[in-house]
C-alpha cells in the first residue's frame, strides 16, 4: 500500500508547482510595463520615468521605448543611445524643466546638436543658458563689485574727511573767537562749551580728530581765521577719560584784526565737562 501511494504524492506536488509557475508568468504579463526605463547613451546609464519619455511623442527615445515595452515589463531590459553619456543628463533637463543651465564645459551648440539628434522640433535655444555667457555675465559682475566697493570706500574716506573738516572748523571758529574778544594774543585757556557754538557736544569727534590728527586740514581750517597751527598737547584730566587739547596758534595778517605778528596764542580746547579739575 505504502509504495503505490508516493508515486501519487508526486503527481499532486508537480501539478502544483505548475500551477505555481503558471500564475507567477500571468501575473507578470497582467503587470504592464515597467513605470522606469534604463538608458545605456554612450556607456553612461540613465534609470528615466517613462512617463517623460512618453510625454516627447515623435523623439528616437519614445520611438525606442514604444518598441521595447509593448505588452509587459522588464526592469533589467536597456536601452542603447549611440550619445554623449556626460551631455545626456542636460537632455533630460532640457525635458523635465524646458530649460538647461550649462557649464563652461559644455558648448550650446553641442546640447542643440543632441537634441536634434534625439528628434526634438521647436527646441527653444533661448531656454538653454550657456555657461560661457553665464560666464562673462559673472566676470562683469565681479568688476561691477570690485568698482562699486572701491567707490564705496573712497566715498567713507570723503565723508570722514568732511566730518572731520567740520570738528576742524568748530575748533578753529571757537578760537578765533576767543581771540576777537580778547583783543590781544596773551595765553589764555576756556572751555569751548562756554561759546554758543558749544562745541562740548563734540566731545569724541575732537578726541577723534586729535587722535588721528591731519596738520593740512586743521590749517586750511585755521588760516580762514587769520590763524595758523604750531602745535597741539594734550592734558589729561582727572575725571576719566576726560582730556583737553592744548593748542597753540600763531596769528597770521588775514583777517584785518589789529594784532602784532609772531606771537603765540595758547588755547585749550576741552573736552570735558566744565568745572573740571585738571593737571599738566
Amino acid at each position: 500500500m505504502a509504495t503505490t501511494a508516493k508515486p501519487a504524492i508526486t503527481s499532486i506536488a508537480g501539478r502544483k508547482e505548475g500551477r505555481r509557475s503558471k500564475s507567477a508568468s500571468n501575473d507578470k504579463e497582467n503587470h504592464g510595463p515597467s513605470l522606469t526605463v534604463k538608458l545605456d547613451v554612450g556607456g553612461t546609464v540613465y534609470k528615466v520615468s517613462r512617463s517623460l519619455i512618453e510625454s516627447f511623442p515623435g523623439t528616437m527615445p519614445a520611438k525606442l521605448v514604444s518598441k521595447r515595452w509593448t505588452t509587459r515589463a522588464d526592469d533589467d531590459t536597456m536601452i542603447f543611445i549611440d550619445r554623449n553619456g556626460d551631455r545626456f543628463q542636460y537632455v533630460l533637463d532640457y525635458m523635465r524643466d524646458n530649460e538647461v543651465h550649462l557649464p563652461l564645459s559644455v558648448p550650446k551648440a553641442a546640447i542643440v546638436k543632441d537634441l536634434e539628434f534625439l528628434g526634438f522640433t521647436n527646441i527653444d535655444t533661448n531656454s538653454i543658458h550657456d555657461g560661457a555667457a553665464s560666464a562673462e555675465a559673472a566676470t562683469q559682475i565681479a568688476k561691477c563689485e570690485a568698482l562699486y566697493q572701491k567707490e564705496l570706500e573712497l566715498c567713507h574716506r570723503t565723508v570722514q574727511r568732511f566730518q572731520k573738516k567740520i570738528t576742524y572748523l568748530n575748533i578753529a571758529h571757537a578760537c578765533f573767537l576767543s581771540y576777537s574778544k580778547c583783543g590781544h594774543l596773551l595765553s589764555t585757556e576756556f572751555y569751548l562749551g562756554d561759546y554758543s557754538l558749544n562745541l562740548m557736544t563734540l566731545k569724541d569727534e575732537i578726541n577723534s580728530a586729535f587722535d588721528n590728527f591731519d596738520r593740512t586740514l586743521f590749517d586750511e581750517c585755521l588760516i580762514i581765521h587769520g590763524l595758523k597751527y604750531v602745535s597741539h598737547r594734550p592734558i589729561e584730566l582727572r575725571t576719566p577719560h576726560a582730556i583737553w587739547y592744548n593748542l597753540s596758534l600763531t596769528a597770521v595778517q588775514s583777517t584785518g584784526i589789529d594784532h602784532p605778528n609772531h606771537h603765540v596764542l595758547s588755547h585749550c580746547v576741552s573736552t570735558a565737562e566744565p568745572g573740571s579739575d585738571f593737571r599738566k
